[in-house]
This record gives C-alpha cells, structure tokens and sequence, in this order.
C-alpha cells in the first residue's frame, strides 16, 4: 500500500500525485494507492487506485 497525502492548500500537482499511485500500483506491484487531501477539519478529497487505475468508491 502506498499512500499519497496532501494539504487542499496545496493540490497543485494533483494530475502528478495521480500519475505517480498509478505508476506504483502497476508497475511497482503495490496492492492499492491513496491519496488522501485534507482541509482544516476534515479529507476533502479521497481516491483509490489498483493495477494502475483509479477505483471508483461507494455506491
């Protein structure tokens, strides 16, 4: 598992953050990858990916 975590504040190099989770989980075999942005008081944004893609969540 690998695990991306950032500041709303600072989401600037989102497209690159995601790039990077699907590169490790394809190419680097790991499992899953988070990426995790938060504000203040809580996440704002949480995504997951496997096998290089991007999973969607909930119902």
């Amino acid at each position: 598992m690998v695990i991306e975590i950032k500041k709303l504040e600072n989401n600037r190099n989102r497209d690159f953050d995601f790039e990077k989770l699907k590169a490790f989980t394809s190419q680097l075999k790991y499992e899953f990858g988070f990426y995790l942005e938060f504000n203040e008081n809580s996440i704002s944004d949480f995504k997951i990916f496997k096998n290089g893609k991007k999973q969607k969540w909930g119902k």
